[in-house]
């Protein structure tokens, strides 16, 4: 109501039967990686956007988090380290998605205009946030100079559109 919108709803898209074409925003933040269908997801908020509308989604990077763990593994005494989220066992990371599959997926219920970018990374506390800034700018740049192919971030931000 502060922002004046008019329909704002929080919580499980499959568990409401909204009517087709009464959203104008979806949003996904760190979830599809935590759902048994994520398509179903996916394709539930094409339902449910108007045409025009847009879904916002942030993941964790997969292709980031699987070098992250190899290196760790590769320069560690113990051989089983398990630093990444790609480690963290079900229930809590069902999915890894890299920015070339979340793409696919979106195109496959229908949405167009999709925009992969590497996350902003967030603000830690203490001596490391001073790095934090200069890191998402590297990896931003590496983005943009590879034409979009190398997304060094942690995470991936992406948005679509209905048709």
């Amino acid at each position: 109501k502060i922002l004046g919108l008019e329909k704002v709803y929080c919580g499980d898209i499959l568990k409401h039967q909204f009517s087709n074409d009464s959203f104008d925003v979806a949003t996904a933040f760190n979830l599809l990686e935590h759902v048994p269908e994520p398509r179903r997801v996916v394709a539930e908020a094409h339902k449910v956007l108007r045409k025009g509308g847009f879904i916002l989604i942030r993941v964790p990077n997969a292709v980031f988090h699987s070098f992250i763990l190899k290196l760790t593994r590769l320069f560690s005494f113990n051989k089983k380290a398990d630093y990444s989220v790609l480690a963290i066992p079900p229930p809590y990371h069902l999915y890894g998605f890299s920015g070339r599959n979340l793409k696919l997926l979106l195109e496959s219920v229908g949405f167009h205009e999709v925009s992969i970018s590497p996350s902003p990374l967030s603000e830690k506390p203490g001596w490391v946030s001073v790095y934090y800034p200069v890191a998402s700018k590297l990896f931003s740049f590496i983005y943009c100079i590879s034409l979009k192919q190398l997304n060094l971030g942690p995470t991936i931000d992406v948005t679509a559109q209905k048709r």
